[in-house]
């Protein structure tokens, strides 16, 4: 297959020829590798975003819940202070009247 001048190595064109396209057909199949792997990749990339999408709408979801959930407890609390607070009148005015009684009693 090779011809040798002297001490030249001379590959002949049909020998140039074939490394070239053994080259060129081990490069192909190195990039389509390399591209299905990439292929793989970007889908599974795909996979985990959708996935991840639907976990925040459902945490959205579930935030609008607990908005909604501490706004009625907040208002039953304020509701609760008021009670709370319209009795202690009610009790402070009864003491007065029994200290006006008591004042009464003993004067």
């Amino acid at each position: 297959m090779c011809d040798w001048k002297g001490e030249l190595f001379m590959a002949t064109s049909e020998e140039r020829l074939t490394t070239l396209e053994k080259t060129v057909a081990l490069l192909q199949k190195s990039s389509s590798t390399g591209i299905q792997e990439l292929n793989r990749n970007v889908t599974m990339l795909l996979g985990i975003a959708s996935s991840q999408q639907l976990d925040i709408k459902e945490i959205k979801i579930s935030l609008i819940t607990v908005e909604e959930r501490l706004d009625t407890m907040s208002q039953h609390i304020e509701s609760g202070f008021e009670s709370v607070g319209k009795l202690m009148e009610t009790l402070e005015g009864g003491f007065e009247s029994v200290g006006k009684r008591m004042e009464t009693l003993e004067g």
